[in-house]
C-alpha cells in the first residue's frame, strides 16, 4: 500500500515538473506568465548601453494591439497609460503612451525583447501627425546601442487604408550610439504607404555603419505619401556603400510634398554613383520640396548624375522642388545632363533651383542649353539663388535660353559665383539678351553662338585681327595672317607676341601647312612655329 502511494506520488511529481520542463520558454521567446506556460516569440530585440541601478529605459507607442516586452535582467515594465500587466501591454486605442523599463541591480547593458502584434483593422493613427509612430525609441535615445529582428512583424500593414499602415516616424531619431548594420528584415510585413511613414526614422544615427540593405523597403508599394522619406537617413554619416538601386522601386505615382526631402542629407560616408532608376516610379507634376536636400552633404558620392534621374517629372515648377538637391556633393563628376530637368515648363516658382548644385566642385563641362526645361514668365524669389555656387570646374558661358523667356531678374543672386564661366563672351559667340535685357549675370557672360564685330573664321579657327598698324604679321606665302585677340584662350595657342601694345596669339593649327611647317614673316625676318620672340603681358 505504502509502495503504491510512493509510486503514485513520484508519478505526480514527475508529471508536474516534466510538464514544466517541456513547456519552458526558449531564449528566443518571452515568458509571459513566468512559468513557461505562455511563451511568445521574440520578433525584435534592442540592446542598450550600460544602465545603472535605478536607471530607466523609455519608449513610446501608439499602435493598438497586444504586445509583450521583456525588459531584461532586473527590469520591470510600467506605463503612463496603466495598460501593463507583467510583460504584457494591452492597447485598445491609438492614443500614444510612454513605457518605462526600470532596473535594479548591476550596471550593465540590457537586452530588451519585443513580441506580439498590432490588432487587425485600424490599428494605427490615421492622419498626418508626424509624431504618430507605431513605436519610437527616441525618448531615451542615447541608451539605444543595437537592434535586430523585425519591427514590421510586430507592426505590419493591416489593410490598405491610412489607419491600417504603421508609421516609423522618428523611431530611432537621435540614437547616436546605435551601431549597425541595419537589419535587412527590419520592416518586413509593411506593404502600404502613409504620410510620414519613414520620416526621420534614423535621423542623426551617426553611429550606424554598413550599407543600407537592398531590400529594406522592398515590400512597400503604392503612391508616394507626404514626407514619406523625409529625413529618413539624414545625418547618418557612418553609413557606407552605394545607395541600392531598388530601394524605392515599389513607390509609383505622382510627386507629393517633401516625399524625398533630405532623405540622405549628410550621409557623407555613402559612396558609388547615384542609381539611374532610383526614382523611376515617380511621374507627374512637381510638388513642393519634393527633392529638396535629397543628397545634400553626400560628399562621398561619385560618378555622373544620371540623365534620367528625374525623367518622370514634368509640368509647372513647384516651390523649392530642387532646392539644394546635390548641395556639397563635391565628388560628383562629369557634365550636368542636358535633359535632367527637361520636363519642367511654365512660370518660375520660389526657390525652385536654389543651390541645386552648390558646392559640386567636381562637375565639369559647360552648362547645357535648356537644362532647366522651358521656363517662362516673371522671376520668383530665390529661384536661382546660388544654383551653381562653388562649381569651380564648370566652364564656358551662360547659355541664353536658361533665362531667355524669364521676364525679370528677380530671384537671381550668386547663381554662378565661384564658377569658371566666362566673364566676357568668347570668340565665336556674342552677348545675348535675356527676357529682362541683361547680357551678364553675376558678372558671367550670357552668350549665344555668333561672331562679334571684327571676328571671322580662318581655317576653322575663330580669329580677330589685333594689329593696329605698323609692321604686318605675314604668312610664309606672303599673305597677311589674322591673329587671335587677347580675349581668347584655347589649348591651340602656342605663339605669343606684342604688337603695338597688344598681346597677340597665333594658333599653330592654322597657317601655311599646319604646325609642322608654320612660318611667318615679321619685321623683315621669317620665323617658324614656336620661335617668335615672346614678351610678358
Amino acid at each position: 500500500m505504502i509502495r503504491r502511494f510512493f509510486i503514485a506520488l513520484v508519478a505526480v511529481f514527475l508529471g508536474i515538473f516534466g510538464g514544466y520542463a517541456a513547456h519552458a520558454c526558449t531564449v528566443d521567446e518571452i515568458d509571459v506568465l513566468g512559468d513557461g506556460t505562455n511563451c511568445q516569440t521574440t520578433k525584435f530585440t534592442l540592446t542598450t548601453t550600460e544602465i545603472a541601478d535605478g536607471g530607466k529605459f523609455q519608449f513610446y507607442m501608439s499602435a493598438m494591439g497586444t504586445f509583450y516586452v521583456d525588459c531584461g535582467a532586473g527590469g520591470t515594465l510600467s506605463s503612463s497609460a496603466s495598460d501593463v500587466s507583467g510583460v504584457t501591454i494591452t492597447r485598445s486605442n491609438t492614443t500614444g503612451a510612454t513605457y518605462t523599463c526600470t532596473y535594479t541591480g548591476n550596471t550593465e547593458a540590457k537586452t530588451i525583447r519585443f513580441g506580439g502584434i498590432a490588432a487587425t483593422g485600424n490599428a494605427y493613427v490615421n492622419g498626418t501627425n508626424a509624431n504618430a509612430a507605431a513605436i519610437r525609441f527616441n525618448v531615451t535615445p542615447t541608451l539605444v546601442a543595437g537592434i535586430s529582428g523585425s519591427l514590421g512583424a510586430i507592426f505590419p500593414s493591416r489593410g490598405t487604408e491610412s489607419a491600417q499602415q504603421p508609421r516609423f516616424s522618428r523611431t530611432f531619431s537621435g540614437c547616436t550610439n546605435l551601431t549597425g548594420p541595419l537589419p535587412a528584415n527590419l520592416f518586413n510585413g509593411v506593404t502600404g504607404t502613409a504620410t510620414y511613414m519613414f520620416s526621420s526614422t534614423f535621423n542623426n544615427c551617426s553611429g550606424l555603419t554598413g550599407s543600407i540593405p537592398e531590400n529594406l523597403f522592398s515590400g512597400i508599394s503604392g503612391k508616394p505619401a507626404t514626407a514619406m522619406f523625409f529625413y529618413t537617413f539624414a545625418g547618418c554619416s557612418g553609413l557606407t556603400g552605394s545607395i541600392p538601386e531598388n530601394l524605392f522601386s515599389g513607390i509609383l505615382g505622382a510627386p507629393v510634398t517633401n516625399m524625398f526631402a533630405s532623405t540622405f542629407d549628410g550621409c557623407s560616408g555613402l559612396t558609388g554613383s547615384i542609381p539611374e532608376n532610383l526614382f523611376s516610379g515617380i511621374s507627374g507634376a512637381p510638388a513642393q520640396s519634393m527633392f529638396s536636400y535629397t543628397f545634400a552633404g553626400c560628399s562621398g558620392l561619385t560618378g555622373s548624375i544620371p540623365e534620367n534621374l528625374f525623367s518622370g517629372i514634368s509640368g509647372k515648377p513647384a516651390t523649392a522642388m530642387f532646392v539644394r538637391t546635390f548641395y556639397g556633393c563635391s565628388k560628383l563628376t562629369g557634365s550636368i545632363p542636358e535633359n535632367l530637368f527637361s520636363g519642367i515648363s511654365g512660370k518660375p516658382a520660389i526657390n525652385m533651383f536654389s543651390g541645386t548644385f552648390a558646392g559640386c566642385s567636381g562637375l565639369t563641362g559647360s552648362i547645357p542649353p535648356g537644362v532647366f526645361g522651358n521656363l517662362s514668365g516673371a522671376g520668383a524669389n530665390y529661384m536661382f539663388q546660388e544654383t551653381f555656387y562653388g562649381c569651380s570646374n564648370l566652364s564656358g558661358y551662360v547659355p541664353k535660353d536658361i533665362f531667355e523667356n524669364i521676364t525679370s531678374s528677380n530671384g537671381i543672386s550668386s547663381t554662378f559665383s565661384g564658377t569658371n564661366l566666362y566673364t566676357e563672351c568668347p570668340c565665336g559667340t556674342k552677348p545675348a539678351e535675356t527676357g529682362w535685357g541683361a547680357t551678364t549675370v553675376d558678372g558671367r557672360a550670357v552668350c549665344e553662338v555668333g561672331l562679334k564685330d571684327g571676328e571671322f573664321f580662318y581655317n576653322g579657327v575663330c580669329t580677330t585681327n589685333c594689329q593696329s598698324g605698323g609692321t604686318k604679321l605675314m604668312l610664309g606665302n606672303g599673305s597677311e595672317f589674322p591673329i587671335l585677340s587677347t580675349k581668347v584662350t584655347t589649348p591651340a595657342l602656342n605663339v605669343k607676341f606684342r604688337n603695338n601694345s597688344k598681346v597677340c596669339f597665333v594658333p599653330l593649327e592654322s597657317g601655311n601647312g599646319g604646325s609642322g611647317s608654320f612660318n611667318i614673316s615679321y619685321g623683315g625676318q621669317t620665323y617658324h612655329a614656336g620661335t617668335l620672340p615672346v614678351e610678358p603681358d
